[in-house]
């Protein structure tokens, strides 16, 4: 019979409820009902190496962004353009070498009107990079600025109408001139008041700025008033919600939507909800119960961050807390979330994702590495995580009798996937340690083309393997680990079979990948009985 094998992670308060997760497996509805699956699990993006450490020391990029067709990215406190060889330029020097980097561009003058300036903002100044001149400025002359750090610091910009739009963790909000950045009149403010809570993010939606506070939310629009007689910005009347943001920078733009980390107010405070989406004005909370739950245990949420991309026809919207070392990931097209982990190239435990920024440029994906500064591409075309291997698992779903609760009989189980999917010979160029908590042999061997292997030896057949494990406890403890051949180079008819699994009263299967190589599961079947 088939059992409900596929799916999204679940897992939240107690595995007894429900054990399903799916770590660096999403999935993917296939479309219609006469093809073999209504949902498959595929195997989530690796990374290649694109920019080697941009400064050559082990930090964190602290930002991507891409403007007029140029890459460019923020180490320590240098911001580096990028050219599409991955050869980076220092453009500028920051007053800071730590904390994230908020971007935006006032359009370039070459593609109509525009002022050819990249702002950046750092939580201590303000930055304008002409593209045209090469310039790298500091903000310090302009009148406005100086009130922007007089109370607080600049923590994030926007752009709206020819106009960068900068809060600084107070309650109000500054405008510059307009298409110039280094301008900002002392007028062109005014305090975001119909609560008495801090401005958090900033963000252009729909052509309306959304001022998402601690927890509240106002929405403004341009008004047309000049800046030399006050801010060009009026709240939109009624456009006041209690609902605000836990962390900043969890904050993305994906399709017509934004999503972030969301707040809900009760009386003078408020309390973290989960992850919300908004297409047009209010909030709808996105996290199941078992995300939510997963989001409340955190040690903190203020330094989570996310960010969202495409890639074949998914629009996906992924969550970090680097503090409590996690990354999930809500995907729009299927409503469905799944997690991300990346592995250690020191201890081989399983870890947040090694994305630390994002942005889009080449018409291709790249990320920041939060380990070293290095960029990478990333992309489905890759099995491995510039070469440490991308370790995926499936915990299904409690196989029990539901009429009685009884002990099921297991004499076999296959799993449905692509095979056939073995590479060519293969020579070692790495040992890293086996993750921690997983049976099996000491060290995995990372291999010339990036796939893996358990054991000490260090030649071997093409051959990748699936694991399997069980739990007799609804997921609590595990099995050792049973192997299966994915099949060799082109041997697509390679069928994945266990046999005589036991009983138990609350069976989970779970199934683990460690080769890099192509990921496609399609279901699962088992011969049982109660």
């Amino acid at each position: 019979m088939i059992i409900n094998f596929l799916g999204a992670s679940y897992e939240g308060r107690s595995p007894n409820i429900d054990a399903s997760r799916s770590v660096n497996l999403y999935p993917e509805l296939t479309g219609t009902q006469d093809n073999k699956a209504q949902l498959a699990l595929v195997g989530t993006p690796g990374l290649n190496l694109f920019a080697t450490s941009l400064d050559g020391t082990a930090n964190a990029v602290r930002g991507l962004y891409t403007f007029n067709g140029v890459m460019y990215g923020v180490m320590l406190n240098k911001l580096y353009s990028i050219n599409s060889s991955g050869v980076p330029t220092v453009r500028g020097t920051l007053s800071t070498s730590t904390g994230r980097i908020s971007f935006s561009n006032n359009g370039a003058s070459a593609n109509g009107i525009g002022g050819n300036q990249l702002m950046m903002v750092d939580g201590d100044n303000g930055y304008i990079y002409n593209i045209v001149t090469t310039t790298f400025t500091t903000i310090v002359s302009a009148a406005g600025w100086t009130d922007v750090r007089s109370v607080g610091k600049p923590k994030q910009v926007e752009f709206l109408d020819g106009y960068f739009i900068v809060s600084n963790g107070t309650m109000s909000y500054w405008v510059s001139d307009l298409w110039n950045g280094l301008l900002w009149s002392a007028l062109a403010t005014a305090p975001v008041s119909a609560t008495p809570d801090s401005i958090k993010a900033v963000i252009n939606h729909r052509q309306q700025i959304f001022f998402i506070k601690q927890w509240s939310t106002e929405v403004w629009s341009d008004v047309g008033v000049p800046t030399t007689e006050g801010s060009p910005l009026a709240r939109v009347p009624g456009a006041v919600y209690d609902f605000g943001i836990a962390s900043e920078w969890s904050i993305a733009k994906g399709g017509n939507s934004f999503y972030f980390l969301c707040t809900q107010r009760t009386n003078d405070g408020g309390e973290t909800v989960g992850v919300a989406e908004i297409t047009e004005y209010s909030p709808v909370i996105i996290s199941p119960p078992a995300i939510n739950y997963k989001i409340s245990t955190s040690t903190t949420h203020t330094n989570c961050f996310g960010y969202c991309y495409s890639e074949q026809g998914h629009m996906f919207y992924v969550l970090t807390n680097p503090t409590d070392n996690w990354t999930i990931v809500y995907d729009a097209t299927t409503k469905m979330w799944h997690e991300r982990s990346s592995l250690s190239d020191v201890t081989g435990d399983v870890n947040r994702h090694l994305s630390n920024c994002y942005t889009f440029a080449n018409d291709k994906h790249y990320v920041g590495d939060y380990r070293n500064g290095n960029v990478y591409e990333m992309s489905a075309t890759y099995y491995t995580d510039s070469g440490l291997p991308i370790f995926a698992w499936r915990t299904a779903q409690t196989i029990i009798d539901p009429n009685v609760h009884n002990s099921v009989f297991v004499s076999k189980l296959t799993v449905d996937m692509e095979t056939g999917v073995g590479t060519n010979s293969l020579t070692v160029i790495a040992v890293t340690p086996y993750p921690a908590g997983w049976s099996g042999t000491a060290n995995v061997l990372i291999k010339a083309d990036g796939s893996v292997t358990g054991g000490a030896s260090t030649t071997g057949s093409p051959n990748p393997l699936a694991y399997l494990s069980w739990s007799n406890d609804a997921g609590h403890t595990w099995s050792a680990e049973y192997s299966a051949s994915m099949g060799t180079q082109s041997a697509y008819t390679t069928r994945l079979m266990w046999r005589r699994l036991g009983k138990a009263r609350d069976r989970v299967f779970r199934i683990a990948f460690r080769d890099a190589v192509k990921r496609i599961v399609i279901g699962a079947y088992v011969e049982a009985s109660a």
